[in-house]
């Protein structure tokens, strides 16, 4: 409210709060993409004997949204770190926005939604392991957030 102070917040705080924010847009946003892509990968493993499909599916998905993460907080510090590009913000999405839409138009994002639908996010083997599907998880993300 105007007027009001504001409590100081810790740097802590305000990143915890931000990376909050920024998973709560993403996890909903990139969630109908990924859910074809776990099960795809649940199937693909299904064989293996003592495997557990639920936890690794999970792996797969949080090793994904890692990488949502990890993007979000290098904007968080770039904001932080030169605060002055806060007010070229507007500008910036503006020009960002035009740049995406045209690189939709482009062959090698064709090439890049291929490969995405096709499953082959990095070219390794699917190993139906903790590590494996934490690798699957983060090529599927690094892909994905090209």
């Amino acid at each position: 409210m105007p007027g009001m102070a504001m409590a100081q917040q810790t740097w802590y705080g305000a990143a915890a709060g931000y990376l909050g924010i920024w998973m709560a847009m993403m996890v909903p946003m990139m969630l109908p993409s990924l859910v074809p892509m776990l099960s795809r990968y649940r199937r693909s493993v299904r064989g293996a004997d003592g495997i557990h499909l639920h936890g690794l599916t999970t792996l797969v998905g949080a090793a994904y949204f890692v990488v949502w993460a990890v993007l979000g907080a290098g904007v968080m510090a770039v904001e932080m770190r030169w605060g002055k590009v806060t007010q070229w913000l507007p500008v910036a999405a503006g020009v960002v926005l035009l740049v995406a839409g045209g690189v939709q138009l482009t062959s090698w994002k064709a090439r890049q939604l291929a490969r995405w639908r096709e499953g082959s996010a990095h070219g390794w083997p699917l190993v139906p392991s903790v590590l494996g599907a934490w690798r699957h998880g983060l090529g599927l993300g690094v892909r994905c957030s090209l």
